[in-house]
């Protein structure tokens, strides 16, 4: 049978979405940010590139700018991603990079490279994300420890903790946008704290949805109060609240890709390797 394959493109958002959503949702841990990017173009109500690529009428790839001129790419095969490189040259699509799933990510940064000599990696971020196992079933979770909301009152500390999350991530992050965040996320009552007595030990939050999923953001335990079960405990509590929202899963994203990676420990379930890479 031979092969039809096809880029299209959306004038609309809604389009996009609507076009996308079930393709997107079968590998929805992987696939999380397309919703959040769609969710900051609908605030300013901007209609940017999008693009499904068909094979045979089936979406088989997607892909849409995020607002920092990023390409955001979905899980899909090679025959896909050459077709959007070949409509990217064609169209003089610009980018700054990509991100999304690792292989796809690393298989348009070849391709991109052939079809623009001058273009070559300038960076390179690798993650991994995780997913709760199905029983929510996690070892390492300490008792006797309150997990409540951060309040105004806790403000001060989560903003010297998020400063410091920004400093220690590989590569270190933008510390304006995490306060940002960190802000964001105290404010809408989804930044928790851990407490063991009266001192608070650790934090971390929902860092946003997607329809099936919870993502966990910005764990942090400060380094002396590290190795004692208050980054996996806090994690369990998270993902717990999530369950009882009525999320199947939650996510988060591990930048520690070394052995012996804490949530992998905890048995938390490997959903992918995801990257972001910066063209020069």
């Amino acid at each position: 049978m031979k092969i039809h394959s096809k880029v299209q493109t959306y004038k609309s958002l809604r389009s996009f979405v609507n076009n996308s959503q079930r393709f997107l949702s079968r590998k929805e841990s992987l696939n999380n940010l397309f919703w959040e990017v769609c969710k900051r173009w609908d605030k300013k109500a901007c209609n940017p590139f999008s693009a499904n690529v068909f094979q045979n009428g089936i979406v088989r790839l997607s892909a849409i700018k995020t607002p920092s001129d990023y390409l955001l790419l979905s899980n899909g095969d090679y025959p896909e991603i050459i077709r959007l490189v070949q409509y990217a040259k064609k169209h003089n699509l610009f980018i700054r990079g990509v991100t999304g799933p690792a292989s796809e990510c690393k298989l348009f940064t070849t391709e991109w490279g052939k079809s623009f000599g001058s273009e070559r990696m300038l960076q390179q971020k690798d993650f991994q994300i995780f997913e709760t196992p199905n029983n929510n079933s996690f070892s390492d979770v300490r008792p006797n420890l309150d997990f409540l909301k951060a309040t105004v009152l806790e403000w001060p500390r989560v903003r010297l903790w998020a400063i410091s999350f920004a400093r220690e991530s590989q590569p270190p992050l933008s510390e304006n946008a995490m306060v940002g965040m960190a802000k964001e996320m105290v404010d809408e009552g989804s930044m928790f704290i851990l407490r063991e007595g009266n001192k608070s030990v650790a934090m971390g939050g929902f860092g946003r949805f997607t329809p099936q999923r919870s993502v966990i953001n910005m764990v942090y335990v400060p380094s002396e109060l590290r190795s004692n079960g208050f980054a996996s405990t806090i994690t369990y509590h998270i993902a717990i609240t999530a369950a009882k929202l009525g999320y199947a899963k939650s996510i988060l994203f591990s930048d520690y890709l070394g052995r012996g990676n804490l949530y992998k420990k905890m048995g938390w379930l490997r959903a992918g390797d995801f990257t972001e890479i910066t063209f020069n």
